[in-house]
């Protein structure tokens, strides 16, 4: 199961009904505090979190951080199309498994999609 983040609701629809039409299970979250909760009732579940890096009340490099504090080796792919270049630094050092500026065509998610979710060798 994938939990999709971002609070712009047409970017997660549209990112929910690629990533279904190609075969995964997808929860979808408008900001990071309700994110958590999601992870929380679907903590055994979700595989990968897909996270936009700006977004109000907990933005991605929180939410990133106390996923972590959860589970060390959850991966996740962060999104953003902002150039907040601090943001973005921040997310990088969190160890994430692919960055997407926005805006990203269906095979670029899908292909980070695909590579995160590899089994580590």
């Amino acid at each position: 199961m994938i939990l999709l983040v971002d609070d712009e609701a047409a970017i997660r629809e549209i990112t929910r009904i690629t990533l279904e039409n190609n075969g995964y299970r997808v929860i979808t979250s408008g900001d990071g505090a309700d994110a958590l909760t999601q992870y929380f009732s679907q903590r055994g579940t979700i595989k990968l979190v897909i996270t936009d890096v700006s977004m109000p009340i907990m933005d991605g490099p929180a939410l990133i951080r106390a996923l972590r504090r959860l589970d060390p080796h959850l991966r996740v792919i962060a999104t953003t199309g902002l150039g907040d270049k601090v943001k973005v630094a921040e997310v990088l050092r969190s160890d994430v498994r692919a960055f997407l500026p926005k805006p990203y065509t269906a095979e670029k998610l899908l292909t980070a999609v695909h590579e995160a979710l590899k089994p580590e060798s």
